[in-house]
């Protein structure tokens, strides 16, 4: 179903009304919990915020550090998002602050920590620009030869990102969970 809004060409008022109702309208998509609601409208403000707000200040930070922001920002939402209930949801936020845990990690964490680190540090690297400008030194000093073995890295990375994941789970795949 289409729904006119108008698209990004409008009023700053009906904007924001825009990204509010595609939000909330992804979050109840999502399905019947109020975690849902709360996710899709906690990525609408955000949107908002940032073109609203912030903008100039995250302009002026380091590359690495927005990369951080992003990544804690999007871990809160993805709370609500796999929880079941708000008050679930508002636990968890809280042992992610400290509240109501008794040490620095559980032995489940340390466990995928010391099962995974070769995909932290890979996700790490590749995530900022750095593998850009690696791959942009080794295509001009290798041309053609480059594009080959710079394909076969990538296979290879892809290759390892799957055993990874197929060997770390016996849970469904998260949607097929609801």
């Amino acid at each position: 179903m289409y729904i006119p809004l108008g698209g990004n060409r409008v009023s700053k008022e009906k904007y924001i009304r825009n990204i509010l109702i595609v939000w909330l309208l992804t979050g109840i998509w999502h399905g019947p919990n109020w975690t849902f609601v709360i996710w899709g409208l906690y990525y609408g403000l955000l949107l908002l915020g940032q073109k609203f707000l912030f903008q100039k200040w995250i302009d002026r930070l380091p590359a690495a550090v927005n990369i951080i922001l992003t990544f804690l920002i999007a871990n809160i939402g993805w709370v609500f998002f796999s929880s079941p209930t708000i008050m679930t949801a508002f636990s968890h936020l809280g042992n992610m602050l400290g509240i109501g845990i008794s040490s620095f990690a559980s032995e489940n964490a340390l466990f995928y920590l010391s099962s995974y680190w070769l995909l932290f540090v890979f996700a790490f690297l590749l995530c900022g620009t750095l593998y850009e400008k690696i791959e942009k030194k080794i295509f001009l000093l290798f041309s053609k030869q480059a594009v080959i073995g710079v394909g076969v890295f990538k296979i290879c990375v892809f290759v390892m990102m799957v055993a990874y994941l197929v060997s770390s789970t016996a849970q469904t795949f998260l949607y097929n969970a609801f």
